[in-house]
C-alpha cells in the first residue's frame, strides 16, 4: 500500500471517529412513568408564614398512582374498593409508628440552608422505617454521595491549611475528623435535640435508642449533606460542610498524639523498647446501653484504663491515658473524634 493510500485510509478513520464531548453533572431527573412523582426535586408551593413540615416517607407516588387509576368497576366505594386498600394500609402503618420526628425548621436554621420536602424526607429515611413499611426508598444512596463529598470538602481543607504537613499525618487528620463518632458529635448539635430527632425510625430502632447511636447520627448527617449537594451543588454543600466542621477542624489540628492514642502509643513504645501494648475488653449492660471498659497492658501492667459506648472509643481512651503516664505529659481526652 502507498503513503498516499495510508494518508487516504487515516482521513477516513478520523471522519468516522466519534466525537467525545465532555461530562456534565447533571441533578437527577425524575420519569412520571416509573413510580416517582415528577415534581419529586421542584421547590415545593409554601404559603407565606406557614411552619414548613416534612411529610412521613411513603410508597412511590406511582404506586398510589396506579391504584387510583383502577377500573371503576372494581366496586368503588365499596369497603373491598382495591383503589382505597393501600391507603388504608399505609394509614394504619404509620399510626402504629413509635417514631415522633421534629418539625424541621430549626434544623435548617443550623444547617443555614432549607431543602425541598421530598429531599429532606429522603435523607432522613433509616432502612429501619424501609423495612416495617415496605417500599419506602432509604437515605443510603444519599449517605453514599454525601460521605465521598464531605471527604473531598475536609480533604481540600486540609490540604489548604497544613502546607507543612506529610501525607501520613493530614490522613490521620482526615480520619479523625471524618470518623463515625465525629460526625455523631456534629449531628447531635443540629436543630431541637440533635438529627436524631428529625429521623425517620423502624419501631425496633427507637426502642433501642438509634435516635441517639453514632452509627444512626453519622450516616444521617452525610446524606443530609448528599441531599445539599443535589439540590444546591457543590459550593453551597462545601460552605455547609466547613461550617459545620469547622470545632473539628480546629480541635484536630491541636490533638497532636491524640488524633490516634492507639497508633501514638504503639509507636512510642518502639521507641522506648517496650514491648507492644496489649487490651483487654469487659462490657455491660443490655444490647442498646452497652458500656465497654478496656484495660492497656504494657509489660504485663496495666497503664492506662477508659470506658465507652463502644470497644474502640473505650481502647482509644485506655491508650491515650497510657500514653500519658510514659511520656510523663498530661493527656485531656476530649470527644476524642472516634
Amino acid at each position: 500500500m502507498s503513503k498516499s493510500d495510508e494518508r487516504k485510509k487515516e482521513a477516513r478513520g478520523a471522519e468516522a471517529s466519534p466525537v467525545v464531548e465532555p461530562v456534565q453533572f447533571l441533578a437527577p431527573t425524575v420519569d412520571p412513568e416509573h413510580d416517582r412523582a415528577d415534581d419529586e426535586l421542584r421547590p415545593p408551593a409554601k404559603s407565606p408564614g406557614s411552619p414548613r413540615r416534612v411529610s412521613a416517607p411513603t410508597k412511590r407516588a406511582g404506586d398510589a398512582r396506579k391504584a387510583a387509576e383502577a377500573p371503576k368497576s372494581a366496586a368503588a366505594g365499596s369497603p373491598k374498593s382495591k383503589s382505597a386498600a393501600p391507603a388504608r394500609s399505609a394509614d394504619r402503618r404509620r399510626k402504629a409508628s413509635e417514631c415522633v420526628v421534629a418539625d424541621p425548621e430549626e434544623l435548617f436554621e443550623s444547617l443555614g440552608v432549607t431543602l425541598q420536602d421530598s429531599l429532606m424526607t429522603l435523607a432522613l429515611t433509616h432502612r429501619s422505617w424501609a423495612n416495617e413499611h415496605g417500599e419506602v426508598p432509604t437515605n443510603e444512596r444519599l449517605e453514599f454521595l454525601g460521605d465521598t463529598v464531605l471527604g473531598l470538602v475536609v480533604t481540600e481543607q486540609l490540604y489548604v491549611t497544613h502546607p507543612d504537613k506529610e501525607e501520613g499525618e493530614l490522613a490521620k487528620l482526615r480520619a479523625n475528623i471524618v470518623s463515625t463518632a465525629s460526625l455523631a458529635e456534629i449531628a447531635r448539635r443540629l436543630g431541637k435535640g440533635g438529627l436524631g430527632e428529625y429521623l425517620y425510625l423502624g419501631n425496633g430502632e427507637v426502642r433501642t435508642g438509634g435516635k441517639n447511636k453514632d452509627s444512626i447520627l453519622a450516616d444521617g448527617l452525610e446524606a443530609v449533606i448528599g441531599a445539599v449537594h443535589i439540590q444546591y451543588g457543590i459550593e453551597k454543600a462545601r460552605e455547609v460542610v466547613l461550617a459545620l466542621c469547622a470545632p473539628l477542624l480546629a480541635r484536630a489540628a491541636r490533638l497532636g498524639a491524640g488524633l490516634d492514642w492507639k497508633t501514638s502509643l504503639q509507636e512510642l513504645c518502639a521507641r522506648r523498647g517496650l514491648r507492644p501494648p496489649v487490651y483487654e475488653v469487659t462490657e455491660a449492660g443490655p444490647d442498646h446501653e452497652k458500656l465497654f471498659t478496656a484495660v492497656v497492658l504494657i509489660e504485663e501492667k496495666s497503664l492506662g484504663t477508659g470506658s465507652g459506648r463502644t470497644k474502640k472509643e473505650a481502647e482509644m481512651k485506655a491508650a491515650g491515658h497510657a500514653w500519658g503516664v510514659i511520656s510523663g505529659e498530661d493527656v485531656a481526652l476530649p470527644g476524642l473524634g472516634l
